[in-house]
């Protein structure tokens, strides 16, 4: 299991960061920078990011399906999960 630390919270509205070995993961409404670098995510797979970022336990499928906006069932959460992993 790899867990995600939030670094501060941040006074922005909007913008979360987080950090695990190195890697900086930061979240601004829709726009998502890794490590400074722009990465883009789609509906799903940028919720599920901030679905598993944001938690601080391990999440149930039905959990992760149900953060999903777009056509929520567990073949979205594969695909979303997918994207994610590139």
């Amino acid at each position: 299991m790899i867990s995600l630390r939030q670094i501060k919270p941040n006074t922005q509205r909007h913008l979360q960061r987080f950090q695990r070995d190195g890697v900086v993961i930061e979240l601004r409404g829709r726009q998502v920078l890794v490590n400074d670098r722009q990465v883009f995510l789609g509906p799903n797979s940028l919720a599920l990011l901030v679905a598993l970022a944001s938690s601080n336990s391990v999440l149930s499928r039905q959990e992760l399906i149900a953060c999903l906006p777009d056509n929520p069932d567990d073949h979205a959460l594969h695909m979303a999960m997918s994207r994610l992993r590139r």
